[in-house]
C-alpha cells in the first residue's frame, strides 16, 4: 500500500504525490491546530492528582501530513490529524481525526474530558 501525503490549503487537506514538493512544503508548514498547557496551580494539582506543581499537561492538536488511516474503518477517509495529551495521568493519550474541524473539536473533547475527570470510555464517532 502506497503512502498517501497530504499538504494543507486554508486547512483543507490537499493529497500531494510529488515527494520533493511534499517535503517542502512539510519542512516549511505550520501544522499546529491549537496547543493548550494547562500550569499546575494548587487547584489543578489537586483535580489531575498530580503533586509535582512544575509540572504542566500539554493538550497538542496538528495536521499529519501523512495518512494514517491504514487500519482504520472510516470509509476510506484518510487520518491526518492527531491530538495528543502530554504529561499527567493519561500522557500519551492520543486521538486521531480526518479533517481540520474534527480536529478542533478533538482538542476541546480532551481539553472538556480532562477537566471533567478523565476519560471513560472511547467515544464513537
Amino acid at each position: 500500500m502506497k503512502t498517501k501525503r497530504y499538504t494543507l490549503i486554508n486547512k483543507t487537506p490537499i493529497e500531494e504525490s510529488d515527494l520533493e514538493k511534499w517535503k517542502f512544503w512539510y519542512a516549511k508548514s505550520d501544522r499546529l491546530v491549537q496547543s493548550t498547557d494547562i500550569p499546575m496551580s494548587d487547584e489543578n494539582r489537586f483535580l489531575f492528582k498530580i503533586s509535582d506543581p512544575n509540572c504542566i499537561i500539554n493538550v497538542s492538536t496538528v495536521f499529519l501530513g501523512v495518512d494514517h488511516s491504514l487500519f482504520s474503518n472510516l470509509d476510506d477517509k484518510p487520518i491526518l490529524f492527531e491530538t495528543k495529551i502530554t504529561g499527567g495521568q493519561y500522557d500519551q493519550r492520543r486521538q486521531w481525526t480526518c479533517t481540520w474541524e474534527e480536529a478542533e473539536c478533538e482538542h476541546q473533547f480532551t481539553l472538556d474530558a480532562l477537566f471533567q475527570g478523565g476519560f471513560i470510555c472511547q467515544r464513537l464517532k
